[in-house]
């Protein structure tokens, strides 16, 4: 007990829990509409992608996070309007994306002089390192992403659940889809901080499966996701410094691991009935 009070004693570990629980939370929410949309591969292209935001903030001299949102912003406006494509069907697209802007975004911090700890840092995630510029940049897009989703909440679900019945209802759907690729989106590159662009759809995508698992409906699914997201990102935390490990793979793991143990308990109590 002393030795995991004095690991959160240190300042950085305190930012780090604030960004984490901040940023894992509400991944996590964003995470149980994604999974319910199937989206999964729309929020790793914008992960990728961003990296090439993240190469024209450190040309420009811009803060890389800001760069990166502005940048996965635009994507996840323009996403959309593939869906009606049909030269360039949306998935093609996505998959284009992908790898072109990971290149792009790794050949632009190649020809930058000097070191270049961003490249690192957005691949793998930092989040032990984040300063408290940073942490309040994560802070300020984390509350407006959230204001702006519970405002947006029910045309999300409706759009998520039935599509045609939200066309039907009034919703303009192609605009509903373009709020929530652009919080996603955003709530995707704040989160590369935390895991990397590698792993960021293990933050967005498991903590959602883990409480579908036991969740009878989809408001147990939203409240009970961010609190399985921040005991992962906690407990991620404290194992990576305890064990000197990277941080972002530890919280994947970790976040795997839970999972794990608790599809072998929904397994276990299936068989048991």
């Amino acid at each position: 007990m002393n030795e995991i009070i004095e690991v959160f004693g240190f300042e950085f570990m305190q930012r780090a829990v604030v960004a984490g629980v901040v940023v894992s939370s509400l991944a996590a929410v964003m995470g149980v509409l994604m999974v319910l949309k199937k989206a999964s591969f729309f929020a790793d292209a914008v992960a990728h992608a961003s990296l090439t935001g993240v190469a024209i903030g450190v040309l420009v001299g811009v803060d890389p996070v800001v760069a990166a949102v502005i940048y996965a912003v635009l994507v996840a406006i323009v996403i959309p309007k593939k869906k009606t494509e049909s030269l360039v069907p949306v998935d093609s697209f996505l998959g284009f994306l992908l790898p072109f802007s990971m290149g792009m975004g790794a050949i632009l911090l190649s020809v930058t002089p000097g070191y270049k700890p961003e490249l690192i840092s957005f691949l793998f995630g930092n989040i032990l390192a984040i300063s408290r510029f940073e942490l309040m940049i994560v802070m300020l897009f984390s509350v407006v992403v959230g204001i702006v989703f519970v405002v947006m909440r029910k045309q999300f679900l409706l759009v998520a659940f039935d599509e045609v019945q939200a066309r039907v209802s009034g919703l303009r759907v192609k605009t509903v889809e373009a709020w929530f690729n652009v919080l996603l989106a955003i709530t995707v590159v704040i989160g590369t901080k935390m895991v990397g662009i590698v792993l960021i759809n293990g933050l967005l995508v498991i903590p959602a499966a883990t409480t579908r698992l036991f969740a009878r409906n989809v408001g147990q699914m939203f409240m009970g996701t961010p609190i399985v997201a921040m005991v992962m990102t906690v407990l991620g935390l404290w194992i990576s410094v305890v064990t000197e490990m990277p941080t972002g793979p530890m919280i994947a793991v970790t976040a795997g691991m839970i999972f794990l143990m608790a599809l072998g308990l929904k397994s276990l109590i299936i068989r048991l009935r």
